[in-house]
């Protein structure tokens, strides 16, 4: 009761108290501050410089700053009502009472830790132009009034109190301010949350500290400004991001973090974590519904490419580094529509059975099977987009099986011309310019033709042009061979322009040096295409006449002995099937995925020093494709109007009888609608699609069953999207699904009530989980008993 009647200045007790005392009272110096430094009069008082709360200090008096100051002002600082309580928050006493334990202990009102400071900070210098650090305290209300209090390094002190905080439009602060004599002010300290938005703003905008440090500058400093407390340096904006990274990653290990993402927050995106050698697969669900729809309406087309320097190398449990990790991606080649990657997986191993890995796990998600597939001239991925995609064993047999017709591989396996042309670029680059170009003219002719003829003409010329050692006139008069066909080329070549490939000449690929290496490691293996080919070599060199008058300018043989190299993959790098599968861009090109690289490594990572760690690659990269993917066009499958005259409004089907072929229907590309779903009622959940997984209904226009499983509660389907858009039976689809369940340890039993999901919670049903109903007979039967549940016996008396 004493400390309350002095704190609060009752009967003149802490008046009587203080004049003995070298200070003067607090109201006497309020007096001689307003007098001394403004002819208004301010809304300080006695009370509005001490606490009025009974558990709180007194407040320091003011005489113990004026003391060390060579001069003070009075200042006021306004808050809007709305912004004022955006910083205030509600808070509760808490004593650690082992008795007492639910007792409820008195609540009060704050200054949100961490945003008072620099919203106060900020008020100065916008109205006051104060670059003053102060570091705060004392920001509790009381009373509905306020008082703070902070120190700056220079030696300026600042007090303000404020009465009525909570009502009125808006907050006054008056202030008595100290001005100090040091001058060495420095920054305020950059805590979170403040820190974390910062770290946040520069590392997800896309920007550098020092570009960030420039903007603050520009939009807070006039001409001749000193530097504001809150204009932070560059090693504490690096700091901060720094601190922000940190605070997204889930571990130390990238790995253990991965995998962990991998059951929490990216459940349903990061697919599968290796751990050594490491790679991790990753797509989400709208990438591969986003495809689907794509797939649905077009020739699906897809490159895929791999690129480095992107992600650290880890360290293994021996301490020691592992390989480069690549970043691989595939990327649909949408005509019109803005290009978009559908999967990704980063991966230590480069070989061909972790990339075919990747690829059929993501068919085996539900992904349709693409119609053309552009890679580079990377051996690895061209041998796992065939094994993936068209069923073959080796590029070799896959090009022979294009040789045989029908049938047609189910997917077009293609080379990127721009990785093709580099090869005879870099091979070609001694060479004398116009003979260069001459050459890789030719070979764009190669390219671009579109039947076997015409192919067998251009590649005979070429043959005997770089085979012949001269050109002109016989002795006898006769033009020779190489005169003859050089001749056929130049009149070919002038005939259309070789824009579409002077730009090759100077384009830089990744791997290039690797990929030339396996082309020519590959050459022991021989094919159809290169059997031809090599009969039209050999009728080249019967061919030739070197007898001419004039040496040839264009003699090379080494260049016809590369050609013939690479033509046991002439269907893959030509457009010499195109006719025959009757769809793919002409040339082959992979500059979506070479461009996805590009907004990678220039965009999304543009302002941070690659390489970075896996994890944080990963969860960026996933975040930005959501962003990404939002702004494609609307990718809903639309009926033509000769398909939707034939739907009713009502949802059932004209035309289409009871006893259709419905698997004949979907494969012929017919869209049908389900009668249940247009009628907006969503699936029970019984039944899920085998393939991607979303609930469907036993209706034939909504779903097919799987031929041999069982019928009934739980029946394996196949949503009828996922079944037109397949090109494999659903056979095939089932035996990538198969495990070895020995003693059935490898298949477990999913727990699940019997009820359907959108069915009512029993409140008397207390088990989380049900295999089935615990009770099915009538509840007058007498062989009732009850069941436990958790420690607890239950039973029902009657159910009817």
């Amino acid at each position: 009761a004493l400390y309350t009647l002095v704190v609060n200045n009752r009967y003149n007790l802490k008046d009587i108290l203080l004049k003995d005392t070298v200070c003067e009272p607090a109201s006497k110096i309020t007096e001689n501050v307003t007098e001394g430094t403004h002819t208004e009069d301010t809304d300080l008082d006695t009370d509005s410089i001490t606490n009025t709360n009974n558990d709180s200090e007194p407040e320091e008096p003011f005489c113990n700053v004026s003391e060390s100051s060579t001069s003070s002002t009075i200042i006021d600082i306004t808050f809007e009502r709305a912004e004022f309580d955006d910083l205030v928050e509600e808070k509760q006493y808490s004593r650690k009472e082992k008795d007492r334990k639910r007792l409820e202990f008195r609540k009060y009102l704050v200054l949100r830790a961490g945003e008072w400071q620099n919203a106060i900070t900020s008020k100065l210098w916008a109205k006051h132009k104060i670059h003053c650090a102060y570091q705060f305290k004392r920001n509790k209300i009381y009373n509905e009034k306020l008082i703070i209090s902070g120190k700056c390094n220079c030696g300026s002190v600042l007090h303000g109190t404020a009465n009525n905080i909570m009502t009125g439009d808006n907050v006054i602060i008056n202030c008595h301010r100290t001005v100090g004599t040091d001058g060495k002010c420095g920054k305020r300290y950059l805590r979170n949350p403040l820190r974390h938005q910062i770290g946040l703003e520069i590392f997800e905008g896309h920007t550098t500290a020092m570009k960030y440090r420039i903007d603050q500058a520009a939009n807070l400093m006039e001409p001749g400004d000193e530097e504001p407390p809150h204009v932070y340096k560059a090693q504490a904006l690096h700091d901060a991001v720094k601190s922000y990274t940190n605070s997204q990653i889930l571990n130390k290990n990238p790995i253990y973090s991965l995998a962990k993402a991998k059951r929490t927050i990216y459940k349903n995106t990061i697919h599968t974590v290796g751990l050594d050698p490491f790679f991790a697969i990753y797509w989400s669900k709208y990438q591969l519904e986003v495809y689907k729809q794509y797939a649905l309406r077009h020739n699906s087309s897809i490159a895929i490419d791999a690129t480095g320097s992107i992600i650290k190398k880890l360290i293994h449990s021996d301490k020691s580094k592992s390989k480069h990790i690549f970043l691989y991606s595939c990327v649909a080649n949408t005509p019109h529509e803005p290009k978009f990657p559908v999967t990704q997986m980063i991966s230590e191993s480069q070989t061909t059975i972790w990339i075919w890995m990747w690829l059929m796990q993501w068919i085996q998600s539900g992904a349709p099977t693409p119609r053309e597939v552009t890679c580079d001239m990377s051996s690895a991925l061209l041998n796992a987009a065939v094994r993936a995609f068209t069923g073959s064993t080796t590029i070799e047999s896959y090009a022979d099986s294009i040789w045989e017709g029908e049938p047609l591989p189910k997917s077009y396996i293609r080379i990127d011309v721009a990785h093709f042309l580099k090869i005879y670029c870099n091979y070609l680059k001694n060479i004398r310019f116009k003979i260069k170009k001459f050459f890789l003219a030719a070979i764009g002719k190669l390219i671009l033709a579109q039947n076997l003829e015409e192919a067998e003409e251009i590649l005979f010329a070429i043959f005997v042009t770089a085979l012949s050692d001269t050109e002109g006139k016989a002795i006898d008069g006769s033009y020779t061979s190489c005169e003859i066909h050089k001749g056929k080329l130049v009149q070919l070549l002038t005939h259309d322009s070789l824009s579409p490939f002077e730009n090759y000449a100077n384009a830089d690929t990744e791997n290039l040096v690797l990929q030339e290496d396996i082309c020519s490691e590959s050459t022991v293996h021989e094919n159809r295409w290169q059997k031809w080919a090599q009969n039209i070599y050999v009728r080249a060199c019967s061919s030739l006449n070197d007898n001419g008058d004039r040496q040839n300018a264009h003699y090379l043989p080494q260049l016809a002995n590369k050609i013939l190299q690479h033509m046991k993959w002439f269907p893959l790098w030509s457009n010499v099937m195109r006719n025959a599968f009757e769809y793919g861009r002409i040339p082959s090109s992979s500059a979506s995925v070479e461009a996805e690289f590009s907004v990678i490594k220039s965009q999304l990572f543009g302002n941070v020093t690659l390489p970075i760690r896996a994890d944080l690659f990963v969860f960026k990269h996933i975040e930005f494709l959501k962003g990404r993917l939002q702004l494609l066009p609307n990718s809903s499958a639309t009926h033509n109007s000769e398909d939707q005259n034939r739907i009713q409004d009502n949802g059932t089907l004209e035309e289409i009888g009871q006893n259709t072929d419905w698997n004949g229907i979907i494969a012929s590309g017919l869209v049908v609608t389900c009668p249940a779903c247009s009628n907006n009622d969503s699936p029970s959940g019984a039944h899920k699609c085998n393939k991607c997984g979303k609930n469907v209904h036993v209706l034939k226009e909504c779903s097919i069953p799987i031929q041999g499983e069982q019928e009934g509660f739980g029946e394996k389907r196949v949503c009828v999207e996922c079944h037109r858009l397949t090109t494999r039976t659903s056979k095939d689809i089932r035996n990538l699904s198969v495990v070895e369940n020995w003693r059935g340890l490898a298949e477990s039993v999913n727990k699940s009530r019997y009820l359907r999901a959108s069915f009512q919670e029993n409140e008397f049903l207390l088990h989380e989980k049900l295999n089935k109903i615990p009770i099915l007979n009538n509840g007058n039967s007498l062989k009732l008993r009850a069941i436990n549940v958790k420690g607890i016996k239950v039973t029902l008396a009657n159910t009817c």
